[in-house]
């Protein structure tokens, strides 16, 4: 559970609000609302999955590969105190796609949790030994 400050939880219930994004890529750099363009995120018990577009007009984003990075997306509005985020569980990007078109520049990163990364895992199935084999840990873990 996520604990909200008073004015932040005022501010969800307010009928007018002023929404505030950000992330931080590890190893990378902070982002916002000047660079977030849209978000898609969903945060069930078994699957942690966004779906971010960034806005590239000056071309920072075609210059990086920040496939693999971990992120955290922070969700949040701006409120009488300034503007307030909840950080959400993390994410891997997954894949980074580069767009353009009429002359605008994009770049939508598809992102996956924890949940998502334990099902792709593909190390996972049976395994059955003879009790007479002589092959040593090694031999196991090369196969």
């Amino acid at each position: 559970m996520r604990s909200l400050s008073s004015t932040l939880e005022a501010e969800q219930k307010s009928m007018s609000v002023k929404p505030a994004l950000s992330m931080v890529v590890t190893g990378d750099a902070t982002y916002g609302t000047d660079r977030i363009m849209k978000m898609d995120h969903t945060e069930e018990q078994n699957s942690h999955k966004a779906e971010i577009v960034l806005q590239d007009t000056d071309g920072v984003m075609t210059a990086k590969n920040l496939k693999g990075k971990k992120l955290a997306p922070d969700w949040g509005f701006i409120t009488s105190v300034g503007q307030e985020t909840s950080e959400t569980s993390p994410l891997w990007i997954r894949d980074q796609r580069l767009e353009s078109s009429q002359g605008r520049r994009r770049c939508t990163l598809s992102c996956i949790g924890i949940p998502d990364r334990l099902t792709e895992d593909q190390a996972s199935d049976d395994f059955n030994l003879d009790w007479s084999s002589q092959k040593t840990a090694l031999d196991l873990v090369t196969e």
